[in-house]
């Protein structure tokens, strides 16, 4: 299950761009190389991009570069584990919101439950979109990964790295969200692989499935 919010002041900015996914390893390729990595591949510049967050700061980061860097800055969504989607929370109601209780996920770099207060600005100015995903979206990304299609490569990506991934496709699978974030078929999606198989047990029963 995914849920998605997004700013309605910005619900209707113009995006588009080509409906082709490029997932990047963060361990091997620093945020400044990516655009110079598309411009090989021929893609152009992002027109979205799924930054999963725990705190914030990755996809603070992220969101700043690219928005200092692109000409056309990607509209940006904000993935979260569904229950410690704090910046999520935040951003619904205006203040810096931290999710109380023990909350569950295999996500577990992305259940932290308190956002950095020195991104959310950040992530406010340019993240047009917040979802939070349950753990079987990401299962699903991670599957995908392991087993590409033809002339694709495998990415061995864990369920905090995959959450991306499993977002987009949970976009792509529901309409609504897909026309209230401005795909077509010239969008250009930049996803990011934030780690490996860090359990690899449970990656390995996850990717078998």
């Amino acid at each position: 299950m995914t849920e998605c919010t997004w700013k309605e002041e910005k619900r209707n900015r113009a995006v588009l761009v080509g409906l082709n996914a490029y997932s990047l390893s963060a361990e091997d390729n620093a945020t400044e190389t990516t655009l110079e990595e598309l411009a090989a591949l021929g893609a152009g510049e992002p027109t979205h991009t799924f930054l999963q967050a725990g705190v914030g700061s990755m996809a603070g980061g992220v969101a700043a570069y690219l928005a200092e860097t692109c000409k056309n800055p990607p509209a940006m969504a904000v993935v979260e584990a569904w229950e410690s989607a704090c910046v999520l929370e935040s951003i619904r109601q205006g203040k810096l919101v931290t999710i109380e209780g023990h909350t569950q996920t295999s996500m577990a770099g992305l259940n932290c439950g308190t956002p950095n207060p020195q991104v959310m600005p950040i992530l406010q100015e340019w993240a047009e979109f917040y979802l939070r995903c349950q753990d079987e979206v990401t299962f699903r990304a991670m599957r995908r990964l392991a087993h590409p299609g033809p002339h694709e490569t495998a990415v061995v990506s864990g369920e905090s790295g995959a959450s991306g991934m499993g977002a987009f496709l949970a976009v792509m699978d529901d309409p609504e969200y897909r026309k209230a974030m401005g795909f077509d078929e010239n969008s250009v999606v930049l996803l990011f692989s934030t780690e490996g198989d860090t359990d690899p047990g449970h990656y390995r029963e996850v990717v078998s499935d």
